[in-house]
């Protein structure tokens, strides 16, 4: 791994893509505003904000960054899907495996900064339209600072591991999926999870059967406690985090510039 080299490919795909940046953070400033003005109006005319009603705005500001950043992880092969492109990329002086880390930066990382400048943004104009109509004012920012301070160390890590995660398995599909992979993907979150919960209820029920056909009594006594379990839930959670970024790296190295119609 070059950093001379990640940082040439990095600076390549920024001034490639300055012009959708700048759109895209106009776009989900105004969006955030618009969806933090929204909610917040009954508090405008009453003329009292509260906790409650931020939070609202909160919720919906949630929904949208984590739709967003879904679906940029997803798209994670971005500049490798006409062929012009592909030849283009694959053409830079670098290795496929810097490549990758560096489309995942870009798809991650500077995607997830451009949520939090837009967010500081929404939330000077809703700060502002607040200290205006109300006699109080509360910041988003400092709202979503508090909560995260408020966990436990091991809730707050497993609550990240989780999201990163999720994000990983968009980035697998992404690497695996050549159209729509975004819906894909959200489909395979829908039926593995499905196809599982029937297997599972099903082999409870078998073995349900078969202790009362036996005369047996199953009782599982907890012999951790929660939170040796939650110790075990994070390093399992990032293991299989770290496997499909190993498996998406596999799938994105192979990637040819003719592919299958659905599949890299």
């Amino acid at each position: 791994m070059n950093l001379s080299r990640s940082r040439k490919i990095m600076m390549w795909n920024l001034i490639g893509t300055r012009f959708k940046i700048v759109r895209d953070m106009i776009a989900i400033s105004i969006a955030f505003s618009i969806f933090a003005i929204i909610t917040l109006l009954p508090a405008f005319y009453d003329g009292a904000m509260t906790y409650n009603r931020l939070g609202g705005a909160i919720s919906v500001i949630n929904f949208f960054s984590v739709f967003y950043l879904l679906k940029k992880a997803s798209d994670v092969c971005f500049n490798m899907k006409q062929k012009t492109d592909f030849v283009t990329y694959a053409m830079l002086p670098a290795t496929k495996a810097e490549k990758f880390v560096v489309n995942v930066i870009y798809q991650t990382v500077l995607q997830f900064a451009m949520i939090i400048v837009a967010l500081a943004l929404a939330d000077l104009l809703q700060y502002a339209l607040s200290m205006y109509f109300c006699e109080n004012a509360f910041s988003l920012i400092a709202t979503y600072t508090e909560g995260l301070f408020s966990l436990e160390f091991l809730d707050f890590i497993s609550i990240i591991l989780v999201c990163l995660f999720i994000q990983s398995t968009f980035i697998l599909g992404g690497c695996f999926f050549r159209k729509h992979p975004m819906l894909f993907t959200m489909l395979v979150w829908i039926l593995v999870p499905f196809v599982l919960s029937m297997l599972i209820t099903a082999l409870l029920a078998g073995l349900k059967t078969w202790a009362e056909a036996n005369n047996y009594n199953i009782y599982i006594e907890p012999i951790i406690d929660i939170n040796t379990a939650e110790s075990i839930f994070c390093l399992v959670t990032f293991a299989l985090t770290a496997l499909n970024y190993c498996i998406a790296f596999c799938f994105f190295r192979r990637l040819q510039i003719i592919n299958n119609k659905f599949f890299n």
